[in-house]
């Protein structure tokens, strides 16, 4: 108890004073995320910052609203996979809002929440034909993009790790990510569906993956 309230008291205190480079420096990434998140923070501290290692503090860069345009880019565009599922793990938010941020003047924060709306509408889209399916051992949606080379396995085993990292599922892992589209997410679970309703063959499944991946 007497710990959290002396983190608490540093948190307060760097979240108020004018950070240094000290601070954005310390080795406790709690401080660094204080600083990352001070609206005082300089520009090129918070630079810095959004390259954390420390994927807290490189979010809570990306919120800041006197972080610089040009780091928000760069944290939009950015290969690491957790910064592409910021907003998905730090946000429970409606479509309505996921919506207005669509037009905010951070681009990480618009890219993110494009990708959010485009897996909320695809879940509605599953709703309205009632085909989102349980999590299950059989015809695995992962192994099933595989197969059909849609997706590297290393990419896969990835992904997977940070769905149950962050408690996500692995479809809307794969979306927010950026290694399938909603229309080929939408396709594969489809397929998924017939699979598991003994429609169709595992072949014709993956013939049917692989000629929907040939028209894109």
């Amino acid at each position: 108890m007497q710990t959290e309230s002396y983190q608490l008291t540093i948190w307060i205190m760097v979240s108020v004073a004018m950070p240094n480079e000290r601070l954005s420096q310390h080795p406790a990434s709690w401080i660094r995320t204080a600083v990352a998140a001070n609206v005082y923070t300089a520009p090129d501290l918070l630079r810095t910052l959004c390259r954390d290692k420390n994927i807290s503090v490189r979010l809570a860069a990306a919120f800041n609203t006197s972080c610089p345009i040009d780091c928000l880019n760069e944290l939009a565009e950015s290969d690491d996979w957790e910064s592409r599922l910021g907003l998905v793990t730090q946000l429970d938010l409606c479509e309505e809002i996921l919506l207005a941020l669509t037009n905010h003047r951070n681009p990480y924060l618009v890219k993110q929440a494009r990708l959010a709306v485009t897996a909320l509408e695809l879940e509605q889209r599953l709703e309205k034909i009632q085909m989102l399916n349980d999590r299950g051992d059989k015809f695995k949606l992962g192994m099933l993009l595989v197969d059909a080379k849609i997706i590297e396995l290393k990419d896969l085993s990835a992904a997977l790790e940070l769905s149950s990292r962050h408690n996500i599922k692995i479809g809307r892992t794969l979306l927010q990510v950026g290694l399938v589209s909603s229309d080929m997410l939408f396709r594969a679970l489809s397929l998924q569906s017939q699979l598991r309703n003994r429609e169709i063959a595992r072949e014709e499944a993956l013939m049917a993956l692989i000629a929907n991946s040939a028209e894109k």
